[in-house]
């Protein structure tokens, strides 16, 4: 649950009361300068513990095999492999990592790439300390997250295969015909951010018919979290 004291001098932001076991993260950013600022807003929320910092993009792999975080802050900017490429040697590698995505581009084209090669969120780099909580919170719950400068608009464009042909695999034959129309309407609404209830609303449907459409959506794709249903839709075509 994400709390803040306004009490403090100081905001101060909850992410898990469980002290005991804390979110770990691994802070990886070009900018001395940023990263500071990034350190700060995370020591300032109860239930984070920073366990590794880098300027160096091949530094970063190096740090998650020492201590396996459950997140990792990567600039797109850093030294070495890029964003995308090092997004997708660590999905590779260690796909139990959540990745968030530091950028000073919050156009689709970047915030594209980044989803395609596993990121879990993309934020600006001058995020402030509530979207960096919301962040955090949905990598944690195995969501996306976009930050405030990526518009629904630009989300959608990208879902709709932003990316070049030669990058999007073939579509799962097998897969996308097992779908019916109502479940690629669901599907859709889902990927665009809708909740279960806004979902049942709009389509006239109770909340128990959506949940069990999505169900029986994630387990025909073997699928376990909305994000890697975000990144199947983007990957197949499903979304029109």
């Amino acid at each position: 649950m994400l709390l803040k004291n306004r009490e403090e001098k100081s905001p101060v932001w909850q992410i898990s009361s469980d002290l005991l076991n804390p979110v770990t993260i691994i802070l990886a950013h070009r900018q001395s300068l940023t990263r500071a600022g990034v350190r700060s807003l995370l020591q300032d929320i109860v239930g984070i513990q920073i366990v590794g910092e880098t300027d160096e993009g091949q530094e970063v792999l190096q740090l998650i095999a020492a201590k396996r975080p459950d997140i990792v802050l990567i600039d797109n900017a850093l030294s070495g492999p890029k964003g995308p490429d090092l997004s997708a040697q660590i999905k590779n590698d260690f796909p139990e990592v959540r990745i968030i995505i530091l950028s000073l581009d919050g156009s689709s084209h970047y915030v594209c790439k980044a989803l395609h090669a596993g990121a879990s969120a993309y934020i600006l780099s001058d995020v402030d300390g509530d979207e960096l909580c919301l962040a955090i919170l949905s990598a944690i719950r195995g969501g996306i997250y976009l930050g405030t400068s990526v518009s629904r608009p630009s989300f959608t464009d990208m879902l709709s295969g932003e990316s070049s042909a030669a990058e999007t695999p073939a579509p799962e034959k097998s897969s996308l015909d097992s779908f019916s129309p109502r479940h690629r309407e669901v599907l859709q609404m889902i990927v665009e951010g809708f909740s279960v209830k806004k979902i049942a609303r709009h389509l006239n449907l109770s909340v128990k018919t959506v949940e069990a459409h999505r169900r029986q959506i994630m387990d025909k794709l073997e699928i376990q979290t909305i994000a890697d249903l975000v990144r199947y839709a983007m990957r197949s075509g499903i979304i029109r």
